[in-house]
């Protein structure tokens, strides 16, 4: 039997800003995470380049084995409206699911303050690893030419 397994930055775990989070909402935006790489191979980008998903409510139920409610506070938890923003919820009109933006700079080490100097950027297929940091890309760009570090000086 094979497996297949979500990655979960490890920021989630170990840095005192996530700390709050509940175990099932670390758990969903693994699961987020994923969803985000099939979509970016999909071609699923905004008019910014932005990578976005469709992830309902339904869906969450059926993946974490529980009622609408706590999906809705799950999806809540991780919401930059009401919850610690590692996700943008956007409303596509009725009847139709949200469009999810998976803020995966959040958890990097741009957001803890580091600044570590330019590095070599190794691009392993899902994500970019930059020294001992990991990066996950949220636009189609980076994901198809490689774009630099997240942490290299930007050209002015």
């Amino acid at each position: 039997m094979q497996f297949s397994f979500f990655r979960i930055p490890s920021q989630l775990v170990s840095h005192l800003r996530f700390k709050g989070l509940s175990a099932d909402a670390k758990l969903l935006y693994g699961m987020l995470l994923n969803r985000m790489s099939l979509s970016a191979k999909n071609g699923w980008h905004d008019d910014a380049g932005r990578v976005y998903i469709y992830y309902t409510a339904k869906e969450v139920c059926a993946a974490i084995d529980c009622d609408r409610n706590k999906a809705m506070r799950l999806l809540a938890e991780l919401d930059t409206g009401k919850g610690i923003g590692l996700i943008e919820r956007v409303k596509q009109g009725q009847s139709k699911p949200d469009r999810i933006f998976c803020q995966a700079d959040r958890c990097s080490g741009r957001y803890r303050g580091i600044q570590p100097r330019h590095c070599r950027v190794q691009f392993t297929g899902r994500f970019f690893r930059c020294k001992e940091q990991v990066y996950f890309p949220n636009s189609v760009a980076a994901l198809r030419t490689g774009a630099a570090c997240a942490y290299a000086p930007k050209a002015v």
